[in-house]
């Protein structure tokens, strides 16, 4: 086998030493450096992207934070308005009850006055019929007749102990 010839170890040797540094060098020269600087420019980029997103992060947090900010304002603005609200029907509905208290109490006097009215027009009313009653009966009973002033004191006593007049 011809590599393992001693005779040709010298030459072997040379070109190897040849190639390998001439490979050295343009790989130190020339791929290297292409590299490295794709490498650098890779990290780079990757490291502005970092940068980019930590603030991009932030921007959403702060976001976040002012929008959390405005939801609370807006519920407290709501709630304030609800309360204000409530505390207006609650004015409108007493005044409204006053009112209709004021209306109510008119009223039943109104009622009240025109009872005693009809109670008063019915006693009057009565007053004939019942005396005739009385006047009957005293006769039945008694055995004699009344005479009107008579008949009039009973019926007026009875009434006023009934609370009538």
């Amino acid at each position: 086998m011809p590599q393992f010839e001693v005779s040709t170890y010298p030459s072997q040797i040379f070109w190897l030493v040849i190639c390998f540094a001439s490979l050295c060098f343009v790989m130190a020269r020339y791929l290297v450096p292409r590299l490295t600087s794709v490498l650098g420019a890779r990290e780079q980029r990757l490291q502005e992207d970092w940068d980019q997103s930590r603030k991009l992060s932030n921007a959403g947090e702060s976001l976040k934070q002012e929008n959390l900010e405005r939801l609370a304002d807006a519920r407290g603005k709501a709630h304030s308005l609800i309360h204000q609200t409530i505390q207006e029907i609650h004015h409108q509905r007493s005044s409204q009850i006053g009112v209709l208290d004021e209306e109510l109490t008119i009223k039943v006097k109104n009622i009240c006055y025109d009872l005693e009215a009809q109670v008063q027009t019915i006693l009057t009313n009565m007053e004939p019929l019942v005396s005739h009653l009385v006047k009957a009966t005293s006769r039945r009973v008694l055995g004699q007749s009344l005479t009107q002033a008579e008949i009039k004191v009973v019926v007026q006593d009875v009434l006023k102990k009934r609370n009538l007049i």
